[in-house]
């Protein structure tokens, strides 16, 4: 009776992940209507008897430059913006998120600065998407917490283990 919820990693083939934005999560922890593994889409919210869960995947492969496009790195990995339409998603379900679950993490959590070793040599570009990547999910942070109360936002990517608590949200890098 176990439910896996996956968000897109930076190595997942994003063809994987559904259109679907709302899923429900019964007392039982079923998932209603669905199988017992789901792959979620960016920007989706489960909601559980627990709290409401918003989920977004995706982040840059510091070593891409050495991958494969389209058998282990996809141009469109990383993190997609929150756009207008995640914003009213959001804000029109009613719901309070409680947590947050991400592949990456927003500027202000561990690690504040990502290792690149001499990927960056090879790859022009890492820096900056690294950049943009990470002020991404700032902006979602920033956007999130003007109504609601993020108690806990979940994250790995990074290989290493962070748990801090930041403006009353506990920040998990899971490693």
């Amino acid at each position: 009776n176990n439910m896996l919820c996956f968000i897109r990693g930076n190595h997942d083939d994003p063809r994987y992940f559904n259109v679907d934005r709302l899923y429900f999560i019964d007392e039982n922890h079923t998932l209603l209507n669905l199988s017992h593994i789901k792959f979620i889409s960016d920007y989706s919210i489960i909601k559980t008897i627990d709290g409401n869960i918003l989920c977004i995947g995706g982040a840059t492969s510091i070593d891409r430059f050495s991958r494969t496009l389209n058998i282990n790195y996809w141009d469109k990995e990383s993190i997609l913006p929150m756009e207008d339409e995640e914003k009213e998603f959001i804000s029109n379900s009613n719901l309070d998120i409680n947590i947050v679950c991400t592949h990456s993490s927003p500027e202000i959590a561990e690690p504040t600065t990502k290792y690149t070793g001499s990927w960056v040599l090879y790859d022009p570009l890492l820096k900056t998407d690294l950049l943009i990547e990470r002020k991404t999910l700032q902006d979602v942070y920033d956007f999130l917490i003007q109504k609601h109360k993020i108690t806990h936002w979940i994250y790995g990517h990074f290989h290493e283990r962070f748990d801090t608590i930041i403006n009353e949200t506990r920040f998990h890098c899971c490693d």
